[in-house]
Formats: C-alpha cells, structure tokens, sequence
C-alpha cells in the first residue's frame, strides 16, 4: 500500500485529489496522514520507507483568507520543466510540462538511487485544473453565460491542448516504477461514447412555407445538394405520420446503423421543455406518439435515451429534476427503465459551483 504524508491543512481537498489520482486513475490504494513536514513524499509500506518520492506542497499552503481569491492563483507567466531522461518514458505529450505550483526547477534534485524530487506539486495542481477553479476567480463569460477557452490558464499559457492532469500522473506512475519495480497501476483504456443531441428531430414546418423556402434556398444555394430539398418538399406535402420518414432531420436510423456497424451504442438525449424559444431548437413534445415510438426503437435497439436538459436550466435543480422526472414517466410507459441515466445540459451551459 502506498502511504502518503503531507503537511496539514485542506485534508478534505487533499483526499479528493488522492483519491482521483491513485484509487481512479492508477488503480493503487493508499493511506495519508499529516506530518510536520513541508513538503509531500510517497513512500511504500514494505519496509522500504528509504525510498521516497518528494513534491512541493505549495497550493495547499494557501492562507484560508487568500482561498478562492486572486493570491491563490498561479504565478504567470508559468514556468516548464524539461523532465529528465529517467522519467521520459512516461506517457506524455511532450516531455516539456508547464508547472502550474511548484518549486523552482533549479532547486530540484530529481533522480538518484532511493528519492525521486519532482518540481510539480502534482497534487495542488491537479485540484486546481480538476475543480475548475479558476472559474471562481475570473468572471469573464460569453453571450451564453460560459466560461470560454480564451479565458482559460491553459489557452494563455499554451497547453490547452494537453491533458495535463493525465501528464502529471504518468509522471508519478514512471516515478513509482523506478523506485518499486514490482508495483503494479492500472493502464488507462480509451472507449468510444457517441452521443447527440436532440434538438431538432424534425424539420420546423409548422412556421409554414417561409420556413420551408429558407431551408430550401440553403440547400440549392449554400450546400449545393437537391437531395436533402427533394425530402423537405416530400415530407412538407405530406401530413401523415409517414412524413417523418422523408424528414431530413430524421437521421436516427442511420446514426444507429452505422453505430452498430461498428459495434459501438449512441446515446441520444431528448429534450422535455422548451425554456428559451428558439434557443431551444424545435419545440417538440415528448408526448408526441411519434417521438414516443422513437423512444422506444431507440432502446430496443440497444442505444441509449437520455436528457438534454433545456437552456434556462442548467443553474436550476428545480428544473432538471422536473424534466428529468417527465422523461422517465414518459420512457416508463413505452417500457424503458433504467439504473442509469446519460445527459448533456444544452449549449453546454455550466458554472461552477453551481
């Protein structure tokens, strides 16, 4: 069992980004306790306490005054780290890694027989790119209430791109390579989610012939293909319930074909209320006999039916709890039950903490 000793404070947001990193990432349990230290070492319960692996401590001596406040912030520009040849057979993207807290790389000694000392105070900055953080700090939203990518620490420090929370964990499982050979972390494995959303099933025909003629002059004139305007025309001109199946937006099918071709399940996330107009897409009803059908061919067909929660609700649990709990009354009553339920909120709305 690995064991953990760092210096006290923030035990809460200590064993949360632990937990992350060596029970859900690297598949290692372990123990912390709080010592009169400075700094964090890892070491191995096996009677080879010598061999230690040393961090800085350095977010989580925050003063609890400064927490969620401009002092806490990273120091900028940030320094990188060239990590060294021991350490570069870990899995990174470039072995050159941005340093978000830590100690001066200058002052690191990093490998020798029994103590690797990193410069990265993994753990604080791992906490801080895994909570989000920073969106405590910087109030700076889009039109949509979001905060955006340009904002970001890792827009403006050039590794937004880069998973680095994933780098700085390779860096630890190397390091616990070196110094215990025999310890055994689980390997990540990469899976498939495909997931849609559906915000339009079908095309908005009942705003009438001014409607139809935009989308048609869109087909002809910007994406240039009949196809899609010969199915409008159909499908506009027939008002049975068979005009869903020359609706151009009715590409359920083929989404699951292809899905099960490949052998892979698509999820599709089904909005109940329309909080926003025409922010929220087509103003269908869950209730419509054949939007309820789709429910049902979704699931017997082995995909997935989820949420997608409306515009206006995504700071409001009131609101997802009552669109949530219609979905499942109306999916209950075509025969889908579930354990477990996917979503995505619309337009990707999010704020932390909320």
């Amino acid at each position: 069992m690995l064991a953990i000793e760092h210096p006290p404070g923030y035990e809460p947001e200590r064993d949360y980004v632990y937990n992350v990193i060596f029970r859900e990432i690297l598949g290692i349990d372990y123990t912390s306790r709080v010592g009169d230290c400075q700094v964090t070492s890892l070491s191995v319960l096996d009677g080879e306490n010598q061999r230690k692996i040393i961090l800085p401590d350095v977010f989580f001596q925050t003063p609890s005054e400064k927490w969620l406040t401009g002092n806490s912030f990273p120091n900028l520009p940030l320094e990188w780290w060239n990590t060294p040849v021991p350490l570069q057979d870990a899995k990174l993207v470039s072995p050159r890694l941005p340093i978000l807290y830590g100690a001066h790389t200058r002052q690191s000694q990093l490998v020798n027989g029994f103590e690797i000392q990193l410069p990265i105070d993994v753990f604080g900055s791992a906490f801080f790119m895994l909570t989000n953080y920073e969106q405590y700090l910087n109030p700076a939203r889009d039109r949509h209430n979001r905060f955006t990518a340009e904002n970001s620490l890792a827009f403006q420090e050039g590794f937004l791109e880069r998973p680095i929370v994933n780098e700085y964990v390779e860096i630890i499982r190397q390091s616990l390579k070196l110094l215990w050979p025999q310890m055994k972390t689980r390997e990540r494995q990469s899976r498939i989610f495909l997931s849609h959303d559906v915000d339009q099933p079908y095309c908005k025909y009942e705003q009438g012939m001014f409607s139809l003629t935009k989308s048609l002059a869109a087909d002809f004139l910007i994406r240039r293909d009949a196809y899609p305007a010969a199915k409008r025309l159909r499908s506009f001109f027939n008002y049975s319930e068979d005009r869903y199946q020359h609706d151009p937006n009715n590409t359920f099918d083929f989404i699951m074909r292809l899905s099960e071709k490949f052998g892979r399940q698509s999820s599709f996330y089904f909005m109940v209320e329309h909080t926003a107009g025409p922010l929220d897409g087509c103003s269908y009803s869950i209730d419509e006999p054949w939007i309820r059908n789709l429910l049902g061919t979704i699931h017997e067909r082995g995909h997935e039916v989820g949420l997608h929660p409306s515009y206006h609700s995504y700071c409001s649990a009131e609101m997802v709890k009552r669109q949530f709990d219609a979905l499942r009354t109306v999916a209950a009553e075509e025969g889908i039950t579930k354990s477990h339920w996917g979503g995505r909120q619309h337009f990707l709305r999010y704020a932390a903490p909320t």
